[in-house]
């Protein structure tokens, strides 16, 4: 379980409700459990992309949409997309001078 799973999860699972489908009834449309819906929506599983893409479709969504609204939570953390790129960087310079 990631951080960016949590939020992809509940990005669906908020879509899923404004759509007021239940976990169940998710479930039977794309061939699932309703517990993996759960693990899901609670980013205790990762989904495919194929799998972000049925339920994108399914939910009237874009891709456009998903970024925004990770985007936006990160933000609303005080997460700042910027410095986590630049940590990134630091710690690629760190591990290529150590090869």
């Amino acid at each position: 379980m990631n951080d960016l799973d949590t939020k992809v999860g509940f990005f669906f699972k908020k879509a899923r409700k404004e759509k007021k489908l239940s976990g169940r009834e998710l479930a039977k449309i794309i061939s699932v459990s309703q517990q993996q819906i759960s693990r899901y929506e609670n980013g205790k599983n990762s989904m495919s992309l194929t799998l972000i893409n049925k339920l994108l479709i399914i939910f009237d969504k874009t891709w456009d949409d998903l970024n925004r609204e990770v985007i936006s939570t990160y933000n609303q953390k005080g997460t700042s997309l910027q410095s986590k790129k630049k940590d990134y960087k630091c710690n690629a310079s760190v591990i290529s001078q150590l090869n």
